[in-house]
């Protein structure tokens, strides 16, 4: 399943714009789709388990996914679970 990263500010106001759209019941267009594929990254289901709570679903009746704690996304090594510390290869 894909998680949407909120990177930067630019993704903060897509994410904002998603979310009118939704609480106005308009559809999501398709450079709306784009940029969530733009900002997603995959993630295996366990990992999915231990960030349900951490994620925010943008649309109803989509996989928009956000994720809403940053503490859990590097950018060096991507997703880490708060009870796992992150795995560094040298």
């Amino acid at each position: 399943r894909a998680v949407l990263i909120p990177y930067d500010s630019e993704a903060e106001e897509w994410a904002a714009s998603v979310r009118a759209k939704a609480a106005a019941h308009i559809p999501l267009s398709r450079a709306d789709y784009r940029c969530a594929q733009q900002l997603s990254v995959n993630v295996y289901a366990n990992l999915w388990e231990q960030l349900s709570s951490r994620l925010e679903l943008l649309y109803p009746d989509t996989e928009l996914y956000m994720l809403t704690d940053a503490s859990v996304y590097d950018a060096d090594t991507g997703l880490c679970p708060p009870e796992q510390e992150p795995l560094y290869i040298c």
